[in-house]
């Protein structure tokens, strides 16, 4: 609804992204007064944007939803107004293809974005404890670039680290028997979809328990959630030597995103919340 003149009785705000601390809503607002001066995304006023006229705001996930809910309540939008639905996923893009170990390598996947943010300052040290507890690893990273490594430092030779994009998510997962997230403190993701995209291909997640993570994950049962680096260490090793649970969080992280993924569900989420804005 930004980047143009607002002119509509009423609004959907779509909200994409939630950075704490950051002091800012998303979707093209810079800040609390954007509910009122309608501005775009490159910080130009786009007309007036009265608060009568916001119908709903949605949200991918509760995390991001309690990030935002205060700012909006400042501007007088109740919490009635405020929806929370997961972000639509297309299953047929992400094959059911859980890599076999058959007497290979086991293969640590991180699939992200080339930001330092994306990197917990004990990255390669809790890497090196699971190389040290099973040498016959490897692991794989897209994405680096000059700006990770002139903070992480060059990476080991058991690593292989690739440019952001360099194959396709697909590609990238189906060489991989586990994948993980571990970002710094100061990033917490809202709705990862990269999460999504390794549950259905059949790669077990150990990731952070945080932010939209925790929502996605099921502790135990669709994957595995961890608040310190040595717990990040601990949960790969257990996937490399205890395939029966690597093969049990394949099955029931790929049931997980067929049920957050149906279309039926989804669409009906969206034709009421649509719904208000007619």
């Amino acid at each position: 609804c930004f980047g143009r003149h607002v002119d509509h009785d009423r609004v959907l705000i779509l909200v994409h992204g939630a950075w704490p601390g950051g002091g800012r809503l998303a979707g093209g607002l810079s800040s609390a007064r954007g509910l009122r001066c309608g501005l775009s995304s490159d910080g130009r006023r786009e007309g007036s944007l009265r608060l009568h006229q916001i119908a709903a705001v949605h949200f991918q996930s509760e995390y991001q939803r309690k990030q935002l809910e205060t700012q909006y309540a400042l501007w007088q939008v109740p919490a009635d107004k405020m929806h929370v639905i997961c972000g639509a996923f297309d299953l047929f893009n992400h094959p059911f293809q859980p890599t076999p170990r058959d007497g290979r390598q086991f293969t640590i996947g991180r699939l992200t974005r080339a930001h330092p943010q994306k990197y917990h300052e004990q990255f390669w040290p809790m890497l090196k404890a699971v190389a040290e507890g099973c040498p016959d690893i490897a692991v794989k990273i897209m994405a680096w670039g000059k700006t990770v490594n002139a903070l992480m430092g060059p990476p080991p030779a058991w690593a292989k680290c690739m440019p952001e994009n360099a194959m396709p998510a697909a590609e990238f997962l189906s060489e991989c028997h586990a994948m993980f997230a571990m970002n710094s403190p100061w990033c917490v993701e809202n709705w990862p979809r990269v999460g999504l995209e390794a549950m259905a291909s059949g790669v077990p997640v150990v990731a952070d328990a945080s932010g939209g993570w925790s929502e996605m994950i099921d502790d135990g049962q669709t994957g595995i959630l961890c608040d310190i680096p040595l717990a990040f260490s601990h949960s790969l090793l257990r996937l490399a030597n205890d395939e029966s649970l690597r093969q049990s969080l394949i099955a029931n992280a790929r049931a997980s995103v067929e049920r957050m993924s149906n279309p039926e569900v989804l669409g009906k989420q969206w034709e009421r919340l649509f719904a208000m804005v007619d």
